[in-house]
Formats: C-alpha cells, structure tokens, sequence
C-alpha cells in the first residue's frame, strides 16, 4: 500500500528555468517502494498545478501516458516519479498564472489499483530579473 498521507513537497522555480524534480514513490511506513524496470510501464503517474486547492482549472500537467509525456517512472528503490518542464514552458508560466503562488498535487497508479496522490503542496514562482 502506498502511503495514504501525501508527503508535502513545496517547490520554487524561476519562470524561464528547467524544472527537473524527483518525486520518491513511500509505502504507509514511508519506506521506499520498489519498482524494477520491467515494472515500470505498468505504472502510471499525473500531476496538476491548479490556482488552488478547490480550482478547477489545470494551470500546468504532467502525465505518463497524455503526450507530451514530461512524467517518467523511474524504477528503483525508491521508484521516482521525475517531472520535467522546458525552459519555454516556465517561462510561460508567469503569463498566464493568475497568481505566484499555486497549488499541485501527484497522483501515481499501480497496476490493478485506483490512483493515489503521494505528493501535494504549493509551487511558488519567483520573478526573473537578469532575463
């Protein structure tokens, strides 16, 4: 089983950087799950940015299986979920987000079981000054 309390995981990015977070995969005692590379494919992963907590408006989405696909199960213990945005894509951000501050949470899937979030919090944008 996988941990049912999603660890909070506050993430800060400059508009205009890469963004390249590993996300571990904790099971109810917070130790890591393993996931051999064979594995992998059987999984899947979702991530959202919303405005906050009760929006339903998807600001930014990772996703392991909608294209393009900048979610990847990593396999190992821990397994990791690994999100990834271009340069182009966060500089974007700080067009069309409505505030600096958002909400985000990640849902991954076993086989055979319903999505889980292990991982929410805020994603805070901080101005670019030197671009």
């Amino acid at each position: 089983m996988l941990r049912a309390d999603p660890t909070r995981i506050d993430l800060g990015f400059i508009p205009g950087d890469p963004v390249d977070v590993l996300v571990p995969i904790l099971d109810d005692n917070q130790d890591p799950v393993e996931i051999t590379s064979g594995q992998a494919a059987s999984w899947a992963a979702k991530a959202s940015v919303r405005r906050n907590e009760a929006s339903t408006v998807v600001l930014h989405e990772w996703s392991t299986v909608a294209a393009p696909t900048k979610c990847v199960i990593v396999p190992g213990t821990p397994a990791n979920v690994h999100l990834l945005a271009t340069s182009a894509e966060t500089a974007a951000w700080q067009d069309v987000w409505p505030e600096w501050v958002a909400h985000w949470d990640l849902q991954v899937t076993p086989p055979g079981i319903d999505p889980q979030t292990i991982a929410a919090g805020q994603i805070c944008l901080r101005p670019q000054y030197t671009h």
